[in-house]
């Protein structure tokens, strides 16, 4: 009896079928599966790179890394140390002087002249000889009354050689004289009649940490919002991938059967046409989602700060419940201390300031200056002998400056002062009243989107059952693959809406979060 020889059969296969030597079937069949082994070992090591490459990222985590691990965060939190350190800055000069250590090393300087000398009607030449050396001590101190207070302390010692006559011999002499002196000087300039400028400043810059602890609070809930959107949009653009396959899937079979009633004269030639369009649009539909669901994703990548072309794996979060009305009422009742309130108060101030500081810094301003000055030490020179010094200085100089006419300029930038200061009260007034009712929304906002999750998360339990029935009725063979792909877009489609609304519930509750610093 002949048996057909099958194009696929093995070697063992047909050493079977024809009862052959078995040695030789059986080194052919190890030989066959010694090929199958290292076949599946090739695979698995191209395709465990792939699969290993692939991450999962939750959104919790994807919105610790963006706040406290991407740039953007960095940035946001190094405004706020800008500010601070600004400000301690500024403040600290109000409590610590300033103080610096300035000197010179040993100087030799040697100079040649032709002058009278001291006490006569006599020119001669002669030259001056000089070491000197000469260090101090400066302390600078702020006041927060706008003054500045100076202390100096120096430290001289000088050596110098010069001609001199000597009145006692009518003689011209080399003088050699010796200083040795220590001093100090205490300055305090004072303006009066105007406000004071440090302390002007300190206030701006108070105000702009608290503005900037404020933009903080702002700038991380903007920040998750975008997390959420391009998070979101992967998960659902990737869902939207598998709809359009099902529906490419769906319409090739469709124009596969209508191409079988055409030829059976079934089905009229302008049909199968139209079912022919209708794959090329899936088709075509399918490359638009894959663009953007690639453009989603390297918009993550970047708020994340993610290598492009990593293969992300996302999963929605848990449904989040609603808020409770104890922690609505204390929302509302914190209304008058939101961010955007509080945000506009400090800009009000600030504005009102400048406009006072404006006002206060024209017409009658003056300055009162104040030095105590002492020194001592000795002075030896080879004519004189030594002299001990111990010198007292003081003096007090008060300045006034009143601007007569300026063409008006004076005038206009203390208006422009005051109208800002108007603009930023009008705004801050705006703010406070919308404050509540914005609020008010993105609770309602919440609570709607709340209820409605439960509903969508129901309605996903819904179509699963259907998806179940309709594969077991696939599987059995009383329904078409084409309605059983319809079932699996309708639970792919209820699981897109239930993201849609996820999403936005999340984005309002980072927007919520935003209007409060605690």
């Amino acid at each position: 009896m002949k048996y057909p020889q099958m194009p696929c059969a093995s070697a063992c296969t047909r050493g079977a079928f024809l009862g052959g030597c078995k040695n030789i079937t059986t080194i052919r069949c190890r030989n066959h599966w010694g090929f199958d082994i290292l076949t599946l070992i090739i695979c698995f090591i191209i395709v465990l790179p792939t699969v290993v490459s692939a991450r999962e990222l939750t959104f919790n985590e994807a919105i610790n890394i963006a706040v406290n691990h991407s740039s953007r965060g960095q940035i946001i939190r190094g405004d706020l140390d800008v500010a601070e350190r600004s400000y301690f800055a500024r403040k600290v000069s109000f409590w610590v002087p300033e103080i610096s250590i300035r000197g010179s090393i040993p100087a030799y300087e040697v100079n040649e002249t032709y002058s009278y000398l001291p006490g006569t009607d006599t020119k001669t030449t002669g030259q001056r000889t000089m070491v000197d050396w000469e260090s101090y001590i400066n302390l600078d101190q702020n006041l927060i009354t706008g003054g500045k207070l100076t202390f100096r302390a120096f430290l001289r010692r000088n050596e110098w050689d010069y001609p001199q006559l000597d009145r006692n011999n009518d003689l011209l002499v080399a003088v050699d004289e010796d200083r040795r002196l220590g001093s100090f000087d205490l300055t305090l300039d004072q303006p009066i009649l105007k406000p004071s400028e440090p302390k002007y400043e300190l206030n701006n810059k108070k105000d702009d940490l608290e503005i900037a602890r404020l933009t903080r609070c702002e700038a991380l809930a903007a920040l998750k919002q975008e997390v959420a959107e391009a998070y979101f949009g992967v998960l659902q653009m990737t869902l939207h991938k598998k709809i359009a396959d099902y529906r490419m899937e769906s319409a090739r079979l469709q124009a596969n059967i209508d191409s079988l009633k055409f030829i059976d004269s079934v089905l009229s030639e302008e049909s199968l046409l139209e079912s022919t369009s209708a794959r090329l649009d899936t088709e075509l539909e399918q490359f638009d989602i894959e663009s953007e669901l690639l453009a989603k994703q390297r918009e993550l990548f970047i708020l994340l700060d993610f290598e492009s072309g990593r293969d992300l794996v996302v999963n929605a979060p848990q449904i989040m419940t609603g808020i409770d009305s104890t922690t609505v009422r204390r929302l509302l009742a914190d209304a008058d201390v939101a961010v955007p309130v509080l945000k506009a108060k400090c800009e009000y101030r600030k504005a009102e300031r400048a406009a006072r500081y404006e006002a206060s810094s024209r017409g009658l301003t003056g300055t009162l200056s104040a030095t105590y000055g002492k020194e001592s030490g000795r002075v030896e020179t080879t004519l004189q002998g030594r002299d001990d010094l111990d010198l007292r200085s003081w003096g007090v100089n008060l300045m006034f400056d009143y601007p007569i006419w300026d063409g008006g300029a004076t005038g206009a930038s203390i208006k422009a002062a005051e109208l800002t200061a108007e603009k930023a009260r009008i705004e801050f007034e705006r703010t406070l009243k919308a404050s509540k009712s914005e609020i008010e929304s993105l609770i309602n906002s919440i609570s709607i989107s709340s209820r409605k999750l439960e509903i969508l998360n129901q309605k996903i339990s819904l179509t699963k059952n259907r998806l179940d029935i309709a594969r077991s009725r696939f599987e059995d063979g009383q329904i078409s693959k084409i309605k059983y792909f319809e079932s699996s877009i309708e639970y792919l489609e209820s699981q897109n809406n239930y993201y849609e609304e996820l999403k936005n519930y999340l984005i309002d509750t980072f927007q919520l979060e935003g209007k409060f610093s605690s």
